[in-house]
């Protein structure tokens, strides 16, 4: 077998970047799924190898503590149990640290970041789906029907129905 030794951070760029740019190259042999797996596979790498770099500051710490959140976020979306508290647990912090740390780099909360992506896909749903809007809202993790047309109405300044009759 053949082995990389990887020295560094900027090595390790540069390696993985050779290897997707070969695989890329070859991307014919692999079917689709085992492709997006290699990717996703490539992409956790990255997030693991930035949480092994060290970090002499509290501001880097804060950083860190945020790539987290919005890894989780991205990962935990749809799911109606997803709470700030939640994300706070799963990442070792104080939820009023996290909540703080949010504001300061992202400029919005928490809780509002996450309602904003919701809203987002479900905009994509009714746009390209005939799928119920009940069901859309279910799908993007709200627990009840008026849970997602008050946060869709307050988020886009139009009513689901409003939304899907323009599209």
């Amino acid at each position: 077998k053949d082995y990389i030794i990887l020295i560094d951070s900027v090595h390790i760029s540069q390696t993985m970047t050779e290897i997707i740019y070969i695989h890329s190259q070859y991307l014919w042999d692999l079917p689709d799924n085992k492709y997006a797996l290699m990717q996703l596979l490539i992409s956790e790498l990255f997030c693991k190898l930035d949480d092994c770099i060290p970090s002499e500051t509290s501001e880097k710490t804060g950083i860190l503590y945020i790539k987290k959140a919005q890894l989780l976020i991205s990962q935990m979306l749809f799911d109606p149990d997803l709470s700030i508290d939640s994300l706070a647990k799963q990442i070792g912090v104080n939820k009023h640290y996290l909540m703080t740390l949010y504001q300061k780099y992202i400029g919005k909360t928490i809780l509002n970041e996450i309602m904003e992506l919701r809203i987002k896909h479900a905009c994509r749903l009714i746009r390209n789906s005939d799928m119920k809007l009940i069901d859309i809202g279910f799908l993007c993790g709200f627990n009840t029907r008026q849970s997602f047309y008050n946060t869709f109405k307050r988020f886009t300044g139009v009513s689901p129905t409003a939304y899907k009759n323009q599209y």
